[in-house]
């Protein structure tokens, strides 16, 4: 296993924790506003449409950690129906992986994410 950094790291820097990249975006709901999936005046709790099967049903919750989490309320809906958090919702979005490649470094869907919140660094 290698110990050298992914490539959204600065070089010689510590690794940015999940918690820096979340505070960084504004965690899911900045996610969402970057994506352009913000609800019509920010009414989280219960949009208009679900940005994924466009019915009504989906919204968004915290956890009692103060996560924020995306969840359409309908099976068929592409999401699945299941609960998910910023880089889950980036990868059911935008179809990305959050597997991490094999070499190392940031998944797809990941990747995304920092490239959204200003943290992504090419070659370090």
């Amino acid at each position: 296993m290698s110990t050298k950094p992914g490539p959204f790291y600065k070089h010689g820097s510590k690794p940015r924790s999940f918690s820096e990249v979340r505070q960084a975006i504004g965690g899911l709901k900045g996610v969402m506003r970057a994506m352009g999936d913000a609800p019509p005046n920010e009414k989280w709790g219960s949009f208009p449409h679900c940005p994924f099967c466009g019915r009504k049903g989906s919204g968004v919750f915290i956890l009692d950690e103060g996560v924020d989490m995306f969840k359409c309320h309908h099976t068929s809906c592409s999401s699945g129906g299941v609960a998910m958090t910023e880089v889950g919702y980036i990868a059911c979005r935008k179809g990305l992986s959050t597997a991490r490649p094999v070499g190392g470094g940031a998944s797809p869907a990941y990747e995304y994410l920092l490239r959204l919140s200003g943290m992504w660094e090419e070659g370090a």
